[in-house]
């Protein structure tokens, strides 16, 4: 719906909706994306990644191995989920830079800032 761009899908990727000027690059493997909502980019989705909702001007980089994102509103920005990694909430202008190993975020709000994560390393508020 809208202007929404979806690039690429190899393998069963799958996206569920795509609303407003969202755009999405590459889905790789059994990625899945549930909604892109507003101006969301989506770069990279590759082996069983998941993103469950972008609302806003939210941007990801790379979802790598079976990383899940639940929710990033507002301008959040996340550059790598790699491994089993998991975030949450990204509320307002968070970015989150690196989660690597089962590295688990639940919630950055406002302009948090978090750069690494790394090996069980839970990150609660």
């Amino acid at each position: 719906m809208g202007s929404g761009r979806i690039e690429k899908v190899i393998g069963s990727g799958r996206i569920e909706k795509v609303i407003g000027s969202g755009r999405i690059e590459k889905v790789i493997g059994s990625g899945r994306i549930e909604k892109v909502m507003g101006s969301g980019h989506i770069e990279k989705v590759m082996e069983s990644g998941r993103i469950e909702k972008v609302m806003g001007s939210g941007r990801i980089e790379k979802v790598i191995g079976s990383g899940r994102i639940e929710k990033v509103m507002g301008s959040g920005r996340i550059e790598k989920v790699m491994g089993s990694g998991r975030i949450e909430k990204v509320m307002g202008s968070g970015r989150i830079e690196k989660v690597m190993g089962s590295g688990r975020i639940e919630k950055v709000m406002g302009s948090g800032r978090i750069e690494k994560v790394g090996d069980q390393g839970i990150l609660r508020k």
